[in-house]
């Protein structure tokens, strides 16, 4: 008897009588097949529950597929695939971290070297790249050739994956990777994210294959799969976790349903341990083959020894980042990706959920691998979006589970309307796909000024590679050899890159103009401009460019939070509601490259105006009048210092920023107090940065990754927050107290924030960009007599000052500031002038307030990176060093003789 094929019309009653004693068998072999329950009628079920034997055969079997159709579908999603995969593969920019690991497989490919550097990652995609290189030559489309080519092996997947989810699930899935814009993103970008991918769900399916068959070559092939996915990236010590979590999960699960469950766990543990015993062998052959792979390539092959286990060097470099958070986001930050960008994924997941839980071990798997990757990316702080396909692939496969189920009961009305809702969420996400890879939104500013993608956070604009259109014409016009470009600054990624080939003069700063072609940091006085106006045509073009669509990141001049219309416009069209923020350069182009034949020699000498580079010589060494601190959470140690202040009788207050709070200290250096604990409750602090005193020793804190700002009163007990309900701060850096009025650095949202003595908000100014009043990472806050505000405007290597209400008065450059996480602070000394710090050069800078450079000292011994800095009412300048966890004091005199 089949029950997939009873008649519409039949009653379950009547049925029921007539079942036989082979029926009942029949019926028990079914629910234990699909995971069903058999229960009574009537009863309320979720779709996407398990479903009682009773509806099973009561609903009617759809139309089965013709196998022209399945056999039309077939080659429909082939040839799709590769169009996707394949087509215009090298046409979009480069993105800066895609440079690079073109860069360094291209080197490795001539020069034959490599050493394994956390911070890129595994050693497979250099030498895999580089063997492409060899064979086709480099390019910007065989660069990206080989993630494509992976791109199709996470589709073909679907082929073993049947095995355990079915035919039309697998096919399902297959569908859902191929339209699935992170996936297909990430498949046409030279990242180690779809190697990962490919390497861990064979990792999944060659051990599930092993379970079954007991077939030694299939663990074998596990531990290969396992090994190069952890020879290619970080990520596979989380995946790691995760498969021995599920593990000791099933063991629990396996003691706890057990029906004795006295000694249940005992004899667990010895089944566990009796399999192992049987399988000695292959387990042990597995593990060298997993070595074997794991030392070859991370020796490079045998040619640093020392560096063949890697994980030690891994975890230290990637537990750092995760403990500064480089780039930071909030727990949640992957579910707007995913509800954005995989909405019919995520819809289709959540009808999978009951029936994954009830069904086989695999599906049950998958489940706790989507449910434990979600968990794990959200605490890990770096927040990127490519981090996201890997929690992404589990739920695709849940969703390819729920699809099916879907269309197994179409015939049925909320199915049928579940998938009729699905089809139009599919619709727009692979119009999603579509415009986030071959239409590139925010990263061509000329043609295409109001779209974005955040699933492409920070990347290179198509204005850049239309400007490397002149070095192309350039090369046809010098000797063979000379160089052809001069490049200094942040766009040395990704040209590294693109003029892999061609002759380059790679400078700190540009010192003399003798090719056709300069490349500089854009200058908004326009220093260089104006030196070469006679012989060069100047162009500001942007190199990067971003759009933050985050309600955790607000634009300063739009709206408080997008309106629904908005954010309704941009899932159906990726039209963005706010500015996009760019990194720029300035194309230097000589003015005679259109004649005809070649260019005649040219040198004209530049006086240096970037305010980057010191003019020369070392700073000053200045000894220290004190010095104290080192690492630690107790009184009077510190975990990365920042900012200073002192009150008026010489008392000095520190941001000890990793350890979660404020110390006070006495003018001799004595421990007073701590005010705050690591957290995000009343009294606790997110590793601030900045603080503040006021004359009645109230203690104001930036608070900056509470997003708020906290106040202690002056015996430390906790008073309160102030937060900007207008539009909320976004990581704030500094606070400063002048003339009654209380102004914080809003350092994410590139502006300040200017409140009253009762903690009203009055007023705010800046948006992101170079001009006057325009910031990009301001960071600490300065005030002079007058209650005139200075802000360190560090991305744009300047101070500018304001006055108290925020109008801008004139700005100053500044020396060094060469990184983008200097994090300088400032202060005002008696006379009026400037002191800044540079952690990127180590030393710390006077200046008048014509913003000339007086004095740049630093103190004999170890000084790595001086961040804060105040100067106390005792004639003395305090300056924290957050590397070494230390505090110094220089007296005025000594620094500004």
């Amino acid at each position: 008897m089949d029950l997939g094929r009873c008649r519409p019309g039949v009653r379950a009653s009547d049925r029921t009588r007539a079942r036989s004693k082979a029926g009942h068998s029949l019926r028990r072999r079914l629910r234990e097949q699909h995971g069903l329950e058999d229960r009574p009628r009537g009863s309320e079920e979720e779709l996407t529950g398990p479903r009682t034997l009773e509806q099973i055969e009561e609903t009617p079997e759809a139309a089965p597929v013709s196998r022209q159709a399945l056999l039309a579908a077939g080659i429909l999603l082939a040839l799709l695939t590769l169009t996707t995969r394949f087509w215009s593969l090298g046409d979009r920019p480069f993105h800066h971290d895609e440079s690079i690991h073109a860069h360094q497989s291209y080197t490795l490919m001539k020069d034959g070297n490599w050493r394994y550097d956390p911070a890129y990652h595994g050693p497979f995609l250099y030498y895999a790249n580089a063997l492409v290189y060899r064979v086709l030559g480099a390019s910007n489309a065989t660069a990206r050739l080989l993630p494509a080519i992976f791109g199709l092996f996470l589709i073909a997947a679907a082929i073993p994956l049947a095995r355990w989810i079915g035919p039309g699930a697998a096919a399902a899935y297959a569908a859902l990777v191929l339209i699935s814009p992170h996936l297909t993103y990430f498949s046409r970008f030279i990242r180690e994210d779809v190697y990962s991918l490919v390497f861990t769900l064979g990792t999944i399916l060659a051990f599930q294959t092993f379970l079954e068959t007991d077939r030694a070559r299939w663990l074998t092939l596990a531990a290969v799969s396992f090994a190069l996915a952890g020879v290619t990236k970080e990520n596979a010590y989380m995946t790691g976790v995760l498969f021995v979590a599920y593990g000791a999960w099933a063991l629990v699960e396996r003691v706890a349903l057990a029906k004795g469950r006295k000694g249940a766990l005992v004899q667990a543990v010895r089944s566990t341990a009796s399999w192992v015993r049987a399988r000695i062998l292959p387990l042990a052959t597995a593990a060298l083959v997993f070595l074997a792979i794991w030392a070859l390539m991370y020796t490079a092959f045998g040619k640093y020894p020392k560096d063949w286990l890697a994980i030690p060097k891994a975890i230290k470099y990637w537990m750092g980042q995760h403990s500064i958070a480089r780039i930071p986001g909030p727990w949640y930050y992957y579910v707007p990706q995913l509800l954005y960008y995989e909405t019919a994924i995520v819809f289709a997941a959540c009808f999978s959920f009951r029936r994954t839980r009830h069904g086989s071990p695999f599906q049950r798997f998958v489940l706790f691998w989507a449910v434990g990757s979600l968990l794990l990316y959200a605490w890990a702080r770096e927040k990127v979006p490519w981090l996201t396909v890997h929690a992404l692939l589990p739920i695709t496969i849940l969703a390819a589970v729920g699809v099916a189920s879907l269309w197994r009961d179409r015939r049925e009305k909320r199915p049928r309307m579940a998938l009729a809702v699905f089809f139009v969420l599919a619709l727009v996400n692979a119009s999603g796909m579509l415009l986030a890879c071959f239409r590139y939104g925010a990263h061509d500013l000329e043609r295409e000024p109001k779209h974005a993608e955040i699933l492409a956070y920070v990347q290179t604009t198509r204005d850049l590679t239309r400007a490397l259109e002149q070095v192309e014409i350039a090369r046809g016009k010098v000797a063979p050899g000379e160089p052809v470009v001069t490049v200094a600054g942040e766009a040395s990624w990704p040209l590294t890159w693109y003029f892999r080939d061609t002759p380059t003069k790679w400078v700190t700063r540009i010192d003399d103009a003798t090719t056709p072609i300069l490349v500089s940091d854009w200058d908004p006085q326009g220093g260089l401009e104006k030196q070469l106006a006679a012989q060069y045509t100047a162009k500001r073009v942007p190199i990067r460019a971003w759009w933050f669509a985050e309600k955790y990141k607000p634009d300063p001049n739009g709206p408080a939070r997008p309106t629904l219309t908005d954010l309704l416009r941009w899932w159906l069209f990726h039209e963005i509601w706010s500015p996009i923020g760019s990194q720029d350069s300035t194309f230097f182009v000589r003015k005679d490259l259109a004649s005809s034949g070649p260019l005649t020699p040219l040198n004209v000498p530049l006086q240096n105006t970037s305010a980057r580079d010191y003019a020369g010589g070392s700073a000053a060494v200045v000894p220290a009048a004190r010095a104290f601190g080192e690492p630690g959470s107790g009184n009077g140690q510190f975990n990365e210092p920042r900012g200073l202040a002192s009150d008026s009788r010489g008392n000095l207050y520190v941001a000890d920023t990793k350890n979660g709070r404020i110390q006070m200290f006495d003018p001799n250096g004595q421990f007073v107090r701590a005010m705050g604990s690591p957290g995000s409750v009343d009294g606790q602090l997110k590793e601030p940065c900045g603080v503040a005193v006021d004359a009645d020793g109230t203690v104001i804190v930036a608070d900056t990754w509470n997003h708020r700002v906290a106040r202690f009163k002056a015996d430390g007990s906790w008073l309160g927050v102030l937060v900007d309900d207008v539009r909320g701060f976004f990581g704030p850096r500094a606070v400063l107290l002048s003339h009654g009025f209380l102004y914080v650095a809003d350092t994410g949202n590139k502006r300040v924030v200017r409140f009253d003595k009762d903690g009203k908000r009055v007023s705010d100014w800046g948006t992101p960009g170079s001009g006057p009043g325009q910031f990009v990472e301001p960071v600490g806050l300065a005030a002079d007599a007058t209650g005139n505000v200075y802000v360190a405007d560090t991305g744009n290597h300047r101070i500018q000052v304001f006055d108290f209400e925020g109008k801008f008065l004139r700005e100053f450059p500044v020396f060094g500031w060469k990184d983008f996480y200097t994090e300088p602070y400032i202060a005002i000394g008696p006379t009026g002038s400037i002191f800044a710090t540079d952690s990127t050069e180590g030393r710390v800078n006077e200046y008048d307030t014509a913003g000339t450079l007086h004095h740049s000292w630093r103190p004999d011994g170890v000084f790595k990176r001086p961040t804060g800095v105040t100067v106390d009412p005792l004639g003395r300048v305090a300056v924290s060093d957050r590397e070494t966890h230390r505090l110094y004091y220089w007296n005025l005199a000594d620094v500004l003789r």
